[in-house]
């Protein structure tokens, strides 16, 4: 059940590293956006993915669809984000009305990302009762994040650029994000139909498992957020995720620019890509020994971990790469 895991998170993150590398770049390399317009369009989009990742928990816990609480959402989600997603990637119109699009789709689509994503993490604690063997679930769903930018370092220019040369030079990144929302799709749908009998469908459940489920469907949206924010661990926890996202979308976004303004040579990324995933993907096997170096703290070797990537992340800033072109 680890590799299944492992390999429904793979293709969702194959999704999410289009849009991390390539969501900005699209906008003004290829729909050709002034920088304002994008500027507004990220802000927006920003804000209502933070937004979304409010109540995404939120719509799993209150809508019930007849193959179980969680895991018809790996059936559903992935169809409904499908369009949304490449739609994020087209100009329709002219730059208003593209920028409209944009939002629309990127704000449907992050909705439904996040509430697939929630009920992907749901499973771990309905696929087993032994936190041992939920550790070892939630290292591989990490290592699918590492392992999916290492593939994804290889496809996706020449996906870009096949695409680009078959439908036009403004449906490459559409291309390449129709490609891997189907992948998504895929990887999704195999652990739906895998993972059948981990949770009672809507019929099945009964008793005491029916009751829940209604008394879930009565908890007004207040108490549900009023439960959340007087929760000062996971409020910073929240703190903490947000910050590591934004710590990886400014990663993404100085590296697509660095390739291609200093550079000039945006080939280059998806090398550097593929090698830096599979740095990071040997160091996940770190995991364990940081763990027992720490005696079992999880939340000591958490910090040890970011310790090391601030460390680590230093050392360009210091070295100062000089620029090719004069940017």
């Amino acid at each position: 059940m680890v590799w299944l895991y492992f390999i429904g998170k793979f293709g969702f993150c194959m999704l999410t590293c289009t849009e991390l590398y390539y969501f900005s770049s699209f906008m003004t390399d290829s729909a050709l956006l002034s920088s304002a317009l994008v500027s507004m369009i990220l802000t927006i989009t920003a804000a209502g993915d933070t937004v979304s990742s409010f109540i995404s928990g939120i719509i799993v816990e209150k809508v019930h669809l007849p193959w179980g609480q969680h895991r018809s959402w790996l059936l559903v989600g992935p169809l409904i984000y499908a369009i949304p997603t490449v739609i994020m990637f087209c100009k329709i119109g002219s730059d208003i009305v593209a920028a409209v699009v944009i939002i629309i789709a990127f704000l449907v689509g992050h909705l439904f990302w996040s509430v697939t994503e929630a009920a992907y993490y749901a499973l771990n604690t309905l696929l087993t009762d032994d936190l041992d063997e939920r550790s070892a679930l939630s290292i591989s769903s990490g290592r699918a994040s590492l392992g999916s930018g290492l593939l994804f370092g290889f496809i996706s220019m020449p996906i870009v650029n096949f695409c680009a040369g078959l439908f036009g030079p403004g449906f490459g990144y559409a291309g390449l994000a129709g490609l891997l929302t189907i992948l998504s799709i895929a990887t999704y749908w195999l652990l739906f139909f895998v993972t059948k009998g981990c949770e009672p469908t809507r019929k099945e459940a009964v008793g005491e498992e029916a009751a829940a489920v209604k008394e879930a469907e009565k908890v007004p949206l207040g108490v549900m957020y009023k439960a959340v924010f007087t929760n000062r661990d996971l409020v910073i926890m929240i703190i903490c995720v947000a910050l590591s996202y934004a710590q990886q979308f400014l990663g993404a976004g100085l590296q697509y620019y660095y390739f291609s303004l200093n550079l000039g040579n945006l080939g280059a990324m998806g090398m550097f890509l593929t090698i830096r995933s599979a740095v990071a993907f040997l160091a996940s096997w770190w995991t364990s020994l940081l763990l027992k170096l720490c005696r079992g703290n999880k939340k000591v070797a958490y910090v040890l971990s970011y310790a090391f990537c601030a460390i680590f992340l230093l050392i360009p800033w210091f070295m100062r790469p000089t620029s090719v072109i004069g940017y």
